[in-house]
């Protein structure tokens, strides 16, 4: 955890946020430390009739309300090494079998490791693609690997699902390009995953920028670049096989990121703290999409800009279905369009439920996202993308 970010961003204690109260987060106990950031200890709330505790375990933060169930749920993840040799992870994926929690997160990390990392990688190579099913060559006819071959190849797939990895920074720059200049202030990375746009955001920005997620595992990766500019995650080919990947990136900005462990939907900042908020293939990510974005309105400052992207690949899983936005009740008002309630959400008296103070400045349908699964498999998604802002102080929404 920075200390730049602590202070700059001030938490509030998120138990204390729900009874109304606005108590300010204080580092009462540093068990460990490296230049500018705390690895180990223990943030405490302030107020003397609450002094909740929060964790700071490898340099992230975890402020929640539901701590308990969060770290109940996580404690694998939070407790789990993360330095054992690939052979022994083999091992350890064939005792656990497919479907284990040890397997399910090796998944994920398989795929959003190599989405986010893997054009930095010198070893990586590039399988054949279905638009060239012989696969860049060089000279010597043989595969081209690295990041040169990856960045040829997502050269030319732009504008389509692009084959080669990077595929969430080409959204991200769609995004961008829509929202067109953001105002200065610290920006939030909502579901930053293993980090990727956190860090493409700092490099852009001269502001102080935070990743923020629940999923231990992956916060772990981004931490880990962040404070030793390594990623290392294991790459999956078929079933249970993975090679572990390991290599060094310099990320731009580094030194503006960080990376909190908190929730999307109770966000533990005070009103108006942001001047932008990214939530890329967020919202059919959380318990409660509404939720999601009233937490964004009231951390946007007057003019800040909400950057969102969905695919609406709703999961039970992950959001129970009555919070769905869109994706049922087809026999509605907006008959189960994902897209119109969103865009109604977001208007003015729209919606019953409408994000008060919201209003869409720019929208587009169908922005590519490739999730890869394995080396002969990979899922495709369209995604929405609506850039909203939050009305100036003064302004009328109406």
């Amino acid at each position: 955890m920075r200390r730049s970010h602590l202070e700059a961003l001030r938490p509030t204690c998120p138990v204390c946020s729900g009874n109304g109260r606005a108590s300010p987060l204080d580092p009462a106990t540093v068990l460990a430390e490296e230049p500018e950031q705390i690895v180990e200890g223990i943030l405490r709330c302030t107020e003397p009739g609450c002094l909740s505790e929060y964790p700071i375990i490898d340099g992230i933060p975890f402020i929640l309300s539901n701590l308990r169930e969060v770290v109940a749920g996580s404690i694998g993840q939070i407790t789990g090494r993360d330095d054992l040799s690939g052979e022994i992870e083999s091992l350890l994926g064939d005792c656990c079998g497919p479907g284990s929690p040890f397997d399910t997160a090796r998944q994920q990390l398989s795929s959003y490791g190599w989405d986010h990392w893997a054009d930095a990688d010198p070893g990586e190579t590039l399988a054949a693609q279905p638009s060239d099913p012989g696969g860049p060559t060089g000279a010597d006819g043989r595969p081209e690997t690295g990041a040169e071959a990856l960045a040829e190849t997502v050269a030319e797939d732009w504008g389509s699902p692009a084959s080669g990895p990077g595929s969430v920074v080409r959204l991200l720059e769609s995004a961008l390009r829509l929202a067109g200049n953001l105002p200065p202030g610290p920006i939030l990375d909502l579901g930053c995953s293993v980090g990727r746009v956190t860090f493409e955001l700092a490099g852009r920005s001269s502001d102080l920028v935070l990743g923020v997620d629940l999923n231990v595992a992956m916060l772990r990766l981004a931490s880990r670049v962040l404070r030793r500019g390594r990623v290392r995650y294991p790459r999956r080919r078929a079933g249970l096989v993975y090679d572990l990947r390991e290599f060094a990136v310099d990320p731009p900005g580094a030194e503006r990121a960080d990376f909190w462990a908190c929730d999307a939907a109770a966000l533990p900042f005070p009103p108006g703290r942001f001047a932008a908020v990214v939530g890329l293939n967020l919202l059919d990510s959380v318990a409660s999409p509404v939720d999601a974005l009233t937490a964004i309105a009231r951390t946007l400052m007057p003019g800040g800009k909400a950057l969102l992207a969905c695919p609406y690949d709703w999961s039970p899983g992950a959001t129970p279905a009555e919070r769905w936005v869109g994706g049922h009740s087809q026999r509605g008002r907006w008959e189960g369009s994902p897209e119109a309630v969103l865009r109604s959400l977001l208007t003015p008296g729209g919606h019953p439920a409408s994000i008060e103070g919201m209003i869409i400045v720019a929208e587009e349908q169908d922005l590519p996202w490739r999730v890869r699964l394995h080396d002969r498999g990979a899922v495709d998604y369209r995604c929405h993308l609506i850039v909203a802002e939050r009305a100036s102080e003064g302004t009328g929404s109406g």
